[in-house]
């Protein structure tokens, strides 16, 4: 099968580890990759013409449709799903024989509203590790794909076949290093911040956080899955052989998933890459031991959740969060005796605060 990766904004892990699958089975795998102006948030308005000239979704379209693929994977988000189907929509409008596969958070999160699309054939529900090289078989073989867990699949008369997802897979070092050429072959640039994943899942579960729609898909007992520090070595000696690596950036959305797994990580990720990095982690997460872990590898900076310094707002029945303000401060403190910058998320209208709530936040002391 000749498979297409089609997106815009930014590289996606997880297409580069079904690429790799991918290819590992046979496959030719392609990406066309539109970092288009349109894309960015601070463009507002545009005169018509120029709009037209700039909008890179028909321009996508032609090139998807000169590679003569099989299958078009479009990963995406809530601000590129549109664009997707934009893209999705041009291609069936002169190739009905191209299958189109949405996947990422969004045709999870909203599955209805995206597979009513005319630009979707079909959807990735949850994760694809084991379900797309189980599709695009089904595909090369010429067999019915309206039966494969995890997979939406709409048929021309519109019917849509809803199957139920898979077990996950727990043990993430059975899945290969993300095939990162797929993308710096195109744009080298990239490599020099590279992402990187260690794990899946959180200890937590925010009100706010797409973990809550992935934990009502899958449930929460098993989901929190790390990579062995070992296997994560492994990647980033050789990506830094290959690319001209100068800034890694983990990208779990939890990093590191527990102290033990930090104690065994720090030293080889030291001695072995070295290199400066940064990561998200959460104020219960960090310990006096953590901190100097984290030093000792060479971290630059984190992101760390604080939303809120109201209490109330803290609550299961609001944001859910569990820690407190002397968390927060406790762990900045930390972070900067150790010489890590530290970046605070916060959520602006939080149902129930005013402004007095942002001046406190304002004032918290670290």
């Amino acid at each position: 099968m000749h498979i297409v990766v089609c997106n815009r904004l930014t590289e996606y892990l997880g297409v580069e580890i079904l690429s790799a699958i991918l290819k590992e089975q046979g496959h030719t795998v392609e990406l066309v990759f539109e970092p288009d102006i349109l894309a960015a948030a601070f463009v507002r308005s545009l005169p018509d013409a120029l709009s037209t000239r700039l909008d890179s979704a028909h321009r996508a379209a032609r090139r998807v449709i000169a590679l003569d693929p099989d299958l078009v994977l479009f990963p995406s988000e809530i601000n590129s799903f549109l664009w997707c189907a934009e893209v999705g929509e041009l291609i069936k409008k002169q190739r009905h024989d191209i299958q189109l596969l949405h996947g990422g958070f969004h045709a999870t999160s909203s599955p209805e509203e995206c597979i009513a699309r005319a630009g979707v054939d079909m959807l990735c529900v949850g994760e694809g590790d084991l379900a797309i090289p189980e599709l695009v078989a089904a595909l090369a073989e010429g067999g019915d794909v309206t039966g494969i867990a995890n997979i939406w699949v709409k048929d021309t008369d519109g019917t849509v076949h809803r199957n139920a997802p898979r077990a996950l897979v727990q043990d993430l070092d059975t899945l290969p290093w993300p095939d990162k050429s797929l993308y710096y072959d195109e744009m080298p640039g990239l490599a020099r911040e590279y992402m990187c994943v260690t794990s899946r899942g959180c200890h937590w579960a925010c009100s706010f956080c797409f973990y809550t729609t992935l934990y009502s898909l899958y449930g929460r007992d098993g989901y929190l899955r790390a990579r062995s520090p070992q296997h994560v070595i492994g990647e980033l000696v050789a990506a830094k052989a290959r690319w001209d690596l100068k800034y890694v950036v983990f990208h779990d959305d939890i990093f590191p998933t527990s102290i033990r797994w930090l104690r065994e990580f720090a030293p080889l990720y030291r001695d072995q890459v070295g290199l400066p990095f940064s990561c998200i982690t959460h104020p219960q997460l960090i310990l006096e031991e953590s901190a100097s872990l984290l030093a000792s590898m060479n971290c630059r900076y984190v992101i760390m959740g604080a939303q809120t310094v109201n209490e109330d707002s803290r609550s299961a029945d609001v944001i859910n969060r569990t820690e407190t303000s002397e968390d927060i401060r406790v762990a900045v403190a930390r972070l900067k005796s150790h010489g890590i910058f530290v970046l605070l998320d916060h959520i602006f209208g939080i149902p129930g605060e005013d402004l007095e709530d942002q001046e406190k936040a304002l004032s918290l002391t670290f």
